[in-house]
């Protein structure tokens, strides 16, 4: 599960925003179209002993990896198969190259880098590819690992992004409780997504100039407490535009299913807290007003 950690700190069509850091790298890589028969056997992928990969294969697989490298994701047990990879690798290619489609949804997932215990942020529980595999979906995976590189994904986005998108969905994934998100392992407030990062007006700003339609958190107890408590999902709704609402679990998280409308939008969650049981969720409109 995305397990709630209790310890202090100090002190046009919809984007979905995954926030899942960053080395602001970025590659055009034109990797080979997909074999007539796709690598079949999915259990972590990445590593050639665990796979009867020809020499082929295992060289399309380091093909990808490398590749992912090269847009600061070090992390390949986040994606269920090679060509969840690939994907992945092609969407970030389209952002950096001006080839991402106004006219159909995309996702950005933000992903932290830290993750413990049984990898519950893993493609196992995280939901990637129920979204990939979902008609037109445009998604953008972006590794997280502190503050500066949450802020430099955002910044690149509104660079990058066609100007004619008018809503986004906005995902933050992580380990956390009601107050914060980790990126990365450490002491260092930089290290989450916290009350104190909202005294930054840079990062601010950048909320402010997204259009986010909607936000959710996969981050446990984000949304503790409901209207009036000091949480997560409270303090990032004073920053999503008042036509924009947030969802956050109020509890322990493991996985999330995401609901699509009828132009393959995400528009809802489903929480399920890790024993099949569907964590309650927490509604929250945007305040924001421009």
């Amino acid at each position: 599960m995305i397990f709630s950690i209790a310890k202090s700190k100090k002190a046009v069509l919809p984007v979905f925003i995954i926030i899942t850091g960053l080395s602001v790298l970025f590659c055009g890589c034109d990797l080979s179209p997909p074999p007539a028969n796709p690598i079949e056997d999915y259990d972590r992928w990445y590593l050639k002993k665990d796979n009867n990969y020809s020499d082929e294969e295992w060289q399309r697989c380091l093909v990808a990896m490398d590749a992912l490298k090269e847009f600061g994701i070090t992390i390949p047990e986040r994606f269920l198969t090679l060509e969840d990879a690939e994907y992945i690798v092609k969407q970030r290619s389209n952002l950096e190259n001006g080839s991402i489609s106004a006219t159909k949804p995309v996702t950005i997932a933000m992903y932290p880098v830290y993750d413990y215990g049984a990898r519950p942020l893993s493609a196992k529980y995280n939901g990637l590819t129920q979204i990939i595999n979902q008609p037109d979906q445009q998604v953008l995976y972006f590794q997280i690992g502190n503050d500066n590189g949450f802020k430099a994904a955002l910044k690149y986005l509104k660079d990058n992004l066609p100007q004619d998108v008018n809503k986004l969905v906005l995902i933050l994934t992580g380990h956390g409780n009601v107050q914060w998100l980790r990126w990365y392992a450490g002491d260092s407030s930089s290290f989450t997504f916290d009350p104190s990062d909202y005294n930054d007006e840079a990062l601010t700003s950048l909320l402010h100039s997204l259009p986010i339609k909607l936000a959710i958190f996969h981050s446990c107890a984000a949304g503790e407490g409901g209207a009036g408590n000091e949480n997560q999902a409270n303090r990032l709704a004073g920053h999503i535009r008042s036509s924009g609402k947030v969802i956050a679990p109020v509890s322990t998280v493991m996985s999330i299913i995401c609901s699509f409308d009828s132009g393959n939008n995400i528009d809802d969650v489903r929480y399920d807290d890790g024993t099949s049981t569907a964590a309650v969720p927490y509604y929250v409109n945007g305040t924001y007003a421009p």
